[in-house]
């Protein structure tokens, strides 16, 4: 059964960005698209395309990915490209430029799954513009990456927790390819669905952060990790409040 409120976008997961430190998200996105078509739903890929004279060449001196084959999508995502409802080039980080917010507001998608190249920036800036335009964001974390490594993709995901909510936050494997786009039963909209999210959300976190802690020897990463799992603390926190507030509201409900 087909969510067609739901749309997954694939981030610039072009040859120019696959390096050692992204390139293991690949087969991970791609085993996505393919349930998620599978599934009928709807897949956007992007593609940012650098020029002469862009303001990152100028900012950061960076002349990359002009021309093919850094900025083709990667082989191993070729073959879903003509099931997509769109491949969008762009000049910014965000899938967001008039084509793309064109294409959201005919199609009516509530729902965007996010998932790409490089969670710190094209994959943030999409999400929290989805966020700004009613769009709710999912970020799927295990298929998002940083050519820059690990600990810019940490860090990318601490923003886009402050950014967008920190239960908004997915694995490819929960994402149910018979309902793409369709809460699992750990992610309901009501209070202990958003319970179980935030449980979910906050073992993840312990585990990142004790692992981080014990085993790094970079002190940033291990401040990220604890930043996480400091945010995943206080989603709990509200989360468990939260279904204390509707489940005394409901007790008061009914003796009334």
């Amino acid at each position: 059964m087909r969510n067609k409120s739901a749309v997954l976008a694939v981030v610039d997961v072009q040859n120019g960005f696959v390096r050692e430190e992204s390139a293991h998200v690949v087969p991970v996105i791609a085993d996505l698209v393919k349930r998620w078509q599978a599934a009928g739903g709807e897949v956007i890929f992007t593609r940012y395309l650098n020029h002469e004279g862009s303001i990152f060449q100028r900012l950061f001196s960076w002349s990359k990915l002009m021309a093919s084959p850094e900025v083709d999508i990667v082989p191993e995502l070729q073959p879903y490209l003509p099931m997509a409802t769109a491949v969008i080039d762009k000049t910014i980080y965000s899938l967001f430029n008039d084509e793309g917010q064109k294409l959201m507001s005919e199609r009516g998608w509530t729902d965007i799954y996010v998932c790409g190249i490089a969670t710190e920036s094209c994959v943030l800036k999409t999400a929290a513009d989805a966020f700004e335009r009613d769009v709710t964001p999912w970020v799927i974390e295990d298929a998002s990456a940083s050519h820059a490594g690990e600990v810019s993709h940490e860090a990318g995901l601490l923003v886009a927790a402050r950014f967008i909510g920190p239960r908004q936050f997915v694995r490819a494997a929960e994402i149910d390819p018979r309902r793409p786009g369709s809460m699992s039963e750990g992610q309901s909209t009501d209070g202990a669905g958003h319970l179980d999210a935030a449980l979910l959300a906050l073992t993840r976190a312990y585990q990142d952060a004790a692992t981080a802690i014990r085993g790094t020897s970079d002190p940033r990463a291990a401040s990220i990790s604890a930043a996480r799992l400091t945010e995943a603390v206080q989603g709990m926190s509200d989360s468990t409040a939260r279904v204390s507030a509707e489940t005394a509201a409901r007790q008061q409900g009914g003796a009334e």
